[in-house]
This record gives structure tokens, sequence and C-alpha cells, in this order.
């Protein structure tokens, strides 16, 4: 089994967290269960660390990649 910690932005039930286990140890071929933290400064979805590696699967994640694409449209249109 390995080691990982699912930081959420909101409270996760039981069954929700079965379901990401579920879907991350079929994906990745290996029984996964997680260590559960709470982390409002997501706004919504979820982060996992998997034996070091990152699944950022957050709204702060994707709002930072819009801001970053939004910035980069600007500057090439001066």
């Amino acid at each position: 089994m390995s080691h990982a910690i699912l930081r959420s932005a909101a409270v996760l039930d039981a069954k929700q967290l079965a379901d990401v286990e579920t879907i991350f140890s079929t994906r990745l071929k290996q029984e996964i269960k997680f260590e559960l933290m709470l982390d409002p400064s997501l706004v919504g979805g979820f982060v996992a660390l998997i034996d070091g590696k990152l699944y950022d699967i957050s709204l702060a994640a994707q709002l930072a990649e819009l801001k970053k694409n939004l910035t980069k449209i600007k500057m090439e249109g001066n």
C-alpha cells in the first residue's frame, strides 16, 4: 500500500473518500488508502499526494492556470 495524503476543500463522507481511493487504486494499479486533511484554501476539489507524486485537481490550481493563460494572452495582444 502506498503512502497517500488527500487534501480536500470540503469534508468528504466515507463513500466519497472510498470512491476517490478506488479511482486512484484502479489507475495506479495499487491499493491506495488516503490520510484525509481539510484545506479550505483549495476553494474546491482536492490535491492528492501519493508516494511523492502530486495530483492537483483543485479549483485554486485551475484558477491559477486560467490567470496565467489570460496574462499570456494579454501580453501577446500588446
